[in-house]
């Protein structure tokens, strides 16, 4: 398997991508912990957090090569 953009030390526009990608992680996990947080989870918290995962994803989609989201999913999936 080839190795994703994500990886290359030294490309420019991996550099760019990773960037990217690590704010738009950061961004919606900043996000999310704000309804994660403290013990209870109301019904519309879990709809709300639901939605940010598909904002995040499509996000991400938009911004990584097909290569790259593949190589992203199999590393993120548990």
């Amino acid at each position: 398997m080839a190795t994703a953009t994500l990886e290359k030390p030294h490309c420019p526009k991996c550099n760019s991508t990773r960037v990217y990608f690590r704010r738009i992680t950061q961004d919606y996990d900043e996000m999310m912990a704000k309804f994660s947080a403290g013990g209870v989870q109301l019904a519309s918290d879990r709809e709300r957090l639901k939605l940010l995962r598909a904002e995040k994803e499509r996000d991400i989609a938009a911004l990584l090569t097909p290569e790259e989201r593949l190589d992203y999913e199999l590393r993120s999936s548990s």
